[in-house]
């Protein structure tokens, strides 16, 4: 039988080393944020706003965005409207298309749980410009099959966030 003083210090050295293995996995990760969407809806008219300050502006990052959908999300693809924005000048703007699911149904993200985790790529090996703070904004573009108005509420999506990230041996 372990006496307490060695079960704490076991439990203290096991937290201490899950702590490095999870900081270890994001060691290219120069920002990340995510924002949970009320009972995993994203209503059209909602814009998730990301407010994000350079830390550098002389490296090129690879932007993503990041989704969490549920595993019963009803469609296998997702369209989203992204813009970037700095000193209120928008820098871009884009219409993503995006494949959630395979063609046999299966889920092309990594699922976890109820929750499936989508790493959309954005933009490789863009420099942040200038230094001042940088506006992402991201809201859904879906549309009912033959519909030319969007879905007023999406269902399925739990989170979104974007993560900005060096390449490993930068």
């Amino acid at each position: 039988m372990l006496t307490k003083r060695l079960q704490i210090s076991l439990l203290s050295t096991g937290f201490i080393g899950l702590f490095f293995m999870m900081s270890s996995c994001n060691l290219g990760v120069s920002h990340m944020e995510f924002v949970s969407l009320d009972d995993a809806v994203w209503d059209s008219g909602h814009k998730v706003v990301f407010e994000i300050q350079p830390k550098d502006n002389e490296t090129s990052y690879d932007w993503f965005i990041h989704l969490r959908s549920t595993q019963d999300y009803p469609y296998s693809n997702l369209y989203l409207i992204t813009e970037l924005s700095s000193e209120n000048k928008v820098l871009r703007t884009d219409t993503i298309a995006y494949t959630m699911a395979n063609p046999d149904g299966s889920w092309r993200g990594t699922p976890s749980g109820s929750l499936v985790e989508h790493k959309i790529l954005y933009q490789s090996q863009m420099p942040f410009s200038g230094t001042q703070t940088h506006t992402l904004s991201i809201r859904q573009a879906m549309r009912a099959l033959g519909s030319i108005e969007p879905l007023q509420h999406l269902e399925g999506v739990s989170d979104i966030g974007y993560s900005i990230e060096t390449k490993a041996n930068e």
